[in-house]
C-alpha cells in the first residue's frame, strides 16, 4: 500500500500542503509498514492500525496520561495476545513475542503522538510554483 492510497482512505485530501494531515499520514503509513515487516497477517496489520488510531485518539481527544494511556493499551492487549498453548493458526490474534514488539513500538508512537497532540497551531506548507 502506497501513501497516496492510505491518504484517500483516511480521508487526508491535503496531505501534500498541510503539514498535520502530512504527519498524520506519515504516521500511519510508517506502522503499516512496521507491521507488514513483522509479518503480519492481513486481519493482525488491521488490529495494529486500530491500536495506532486507539494511542492518537487516547492521547489527542481523551488526553489521557501516559500511565492511563499504557493501562488501557496493556487491557487492549491482554484481550489480543495468545499464550503459545492457545495458539490458533488463523492469524486471528497476535503471539506473546508479537506483543511484546507491539508493545515496544508503541513506547517510541506515544511520544510521537504526544508531540502531535500539544501542536495546537495549524501548519501549512505553501506550495510550489
Amino acid at each position: 500500500m502506497n501513501g497516496r492510497r492510505l491518504a484517500e482512505i483516511l480521508q487526508l485530501s491535503l496531505f501534500e500542503y498541510c503539514m498535520k494531515q502530512g504527519i498524520l499520514l506519515d504516521y500511519y503509513v510508517s506502522g503499516f509498514w512496521w507491521a507488514k515487516e513483522q509479518n503480519f497477517t492481513m486481519i493482525q496489520i488491521s488490529t495494529f492500525m486500530t491500536l495506532l488510531k486507539t494511542i492518537l485518539a487516547n492521547v489527542g481527544e481523551k488526553r489521557l496520561s501516559l500511565l492511563d494511556n499504557l493501562k488501557e493499551l496493556k487491557n487492549i492487549m491482554a484481550k489480543i495476545v495468545q499464550s503459545s498453548s492457545e495458539k490458533s493458526d488463523d492469524g486471528e490474534f497476535f503471539t506473546v513475542d508479537q506483543g511484546k514488539a507491539i508493545i515496544s513500538y508503541m513506547k517510541i508512537r506515544y511520544q510521537f503522538s504526544f508531540f502531535f497532540s500539544v501542536s495546537s497551531a495549524p501548519a501549512v506548507a505553501v506550495q510550489p510554483q
